[in-house]
């Protein structure tokens, strides 16, 4: 999911995702929906997480992907989190 939205404006935003077989990808910029996709089926996969870069050396992205900014206070749950609880979320920050 891609927002057409920008931040580039110097203010931390707080940013969330959720990912469920059956209501797709949500994607929240400050509390608010700001895109959604498809997903129906999860991929099985091993590995680590990797937050804010990684060294990609297949074709689909490019060799060096970093995120251009700073990352905090990161949350991984093994459930889709609901709009109200995402809106929890970003109160508890401010």
């Amino acid at each position: 999911a891609t927002s057409s939205d920008t931040y580039l404006d110097g203010f931390w935003h707080h940013v969330a995702a959720t990912v469920s077989p059956t209501d797709g990808i949500h994607l929240y910029a400050d509390g608010a929906p700001v895109a959604t996709a498809a997903y129906t089926a999860p991929s099985v996969m091993t590995g680590y997480w990797r937050l804010g870069g990684d060294t990609w050396n297949g074709t689909t992205w490019p060799a060096d992907y970093y995120w251009l900014g700073q990352l905090d206070e990161v949350a991984i749950y093994p459930t889709a989190l609901s709009a109200e609880r995402i809106a929890v979320h970003l109160g508890a920050g401010s």
